[in-house]
C-alpha cells in the first residue's frame, strides 16, 4: 500500500485498524476515502475501516481502471497519427524507417502501438529473464500485450530463460490462454514484429536500445529470420527431436516435394486429389511448427525425413 499513499495516510489507517476513532473531518481521512480503505456503511451512514485485504484489492482495482482509461487515451491518439500520416504521406522525408527507443517508456509504448494495431499475427523472441528495474518494466508491458490478446503471438523462447520460474510461468499461461510457443537454444535478442513494424531489443555499450523497423525490405527479411528460427525450434514442453515420425502416405509427399513436384504432380503419382496432397502438408507444418514450405523442407530434413 506504501505505493499509493502518503505516509500520513498509511500511518492514520494503521491507527484506525488499532482501534482509535474516526473523525469525518480529517484530511487523511479523506484521502483514505479517496483509496478506499474507508467507506461509508450503506445501512448505518458512518465511516467504516476496511479490512487490510478488501482495501488493497480495492486500491490495485482503482489503479487498473487508470490504466485502462490510459490505455483507451492512447489508443485515441494513436488513432489520431494514423490519420495524420494518412493525410501527410511521406511528410518526415523517410527519417520514420528506423529509429532507436531507449526508454523503457518508449519502449512500451512502441510495442502496444505495434501489438495493437497489427492487422495479423505478431512474432516474438523472448530472451530476457526481467533481472533488472530497466528489464522488469519492459518485460511488464511485453506480459500485458501477451495477456490481452494470446492467441495472436507466435513467441520464441531462448531455453535458458525457461529455467527462471516467472518466465516459465509467463510461457504457461502463454499456451494456455492459446498462444503459440517454441523454444530454441540460442536467440539473438528480443523481438516484437508486426505487419506493419518490428522492434529489437539490444545491448548497447552503456544502456539498453530498442531499435524500431518500418522499412518493408527490412520487416520482410525479419520475418523470413523469424520462420527460420521457429522451424529450428521445439514446441514447448518437448525436446528436439521428438516429434512423431510422417506416415508413408506423409513420406511420399515429402520426397517428391523435395525432388521439386508441384501439387498438382504429387497428386497424380499417387493417384489423389491435389486437396489431399495439400492437406497432409498443413498436418506436417502444423506438427513441425513450419509457416511455409520452405521451413516444413528444412524441418523435416533436420529430422532425417527427406
Amino acid at each position: 500500500m506504501d505505493v499509493f499513499l502518503s505516509d500520513e495516510a498509511r500511518l492514520r489507517y494503521e491507527q484506525l485498524l488499532s482501534g482509535e476513532s474516526l473523525d469525518e473531518h480529517d484530511e487523511v481521512v479523506h484521502e483514505l476515502t479517496t483509496f478506499g480503505l474507508v467507506h461509508r456503511d450503506s445501512g448505518t451512514g458512518s465511516l467504516t475501516v476496511a479490512p487490510p485485504g478488501t482495501a488493497l484489492r480495492r486500491m490495485l482495482a482503482g489503479r487498473q481502471r487508470e490504466l485502462l482509461d490510459a490505455l483507451t487515451r492512447l489508443d485515441d491518439q494513436y488513432a489520431q497519427l494514423e490519420l495524420l500520416e494518412r493525410r501527410f504521406p511521406g511528410s518526415d522525408g523517410g527519417a520514420g524507417e528506423t529509429a532507436l527507443a531507449r526508454s523503457a517508456a518508449e519502449m512500451a509504448a512502441h510495442w502496444h502501438e505495434l501489438t495493437a494495431y497489427s492487422t495479423g499475427p505478431c512474432y516474438t523472441l523472448r530472451t530476457t529473464s526481467a533481472p533488472t528495474p530497466f528489464e522488469q518494466r519492459w518485460a511488464a508491458a511485453r506480459r500485458l500485450s501477451h495477456l490481452t490478446t494470446p492467441t495472436r503471438f507466435r513467441t520464441v523462447f531462448s531455453s535458458d530463460v525457461l529455467e527462471q520460474p516467472t518466465a516459465r510461468a509467463e510461457a504457461e499461461r502463454l499456451i494456455g490462454a492459446g498462444g503459440q510457443l517454441r523454444v530454441h537454444p540460442l536467440l539473438p535478442g528480443e523481438l516484437v514484429l508486426a505487419d506493419h513494424g518490428a522492434m529489437l531489443l539490444v545491448n548497447g555499450p552503456r544502456e539498453q536500445l530498442a531499435l524500431v523497423v518500418r522499412a518493408r525490405g527490412l520487416l520482410i527479411a525479419l520475418r523470413h529470420y523469424f520462420d527460420l528460427l521457429w522451424s529450428r525450434s521445439v514446441p514447448f514442453g518437448r525436446t528436439p527431436g521428438d516429434a512423431d515420425p510422417p506416415s508413408p502416405a506423409q513420406s511420399q509427399v515429402l520426397r517428391l516435394a523435395a525432388a521439386g513436384l508441384k501439387d498438382e504432380a504429387i497428386a497424380r503419382n499417387l493417384g489423389r486429389s491435389t486437396r489431399w496432397v495439400r492437406r497432409h502438408f498443413e498436418v506436417l507444418e502444423e506438427r513441425l511448427g513450419a509457416t511455409n514450405r520452405l521451413t516444413l523442407g528444412i524441418a523435416a530434413a533436420r529430422r532425417g525425413w527427406v
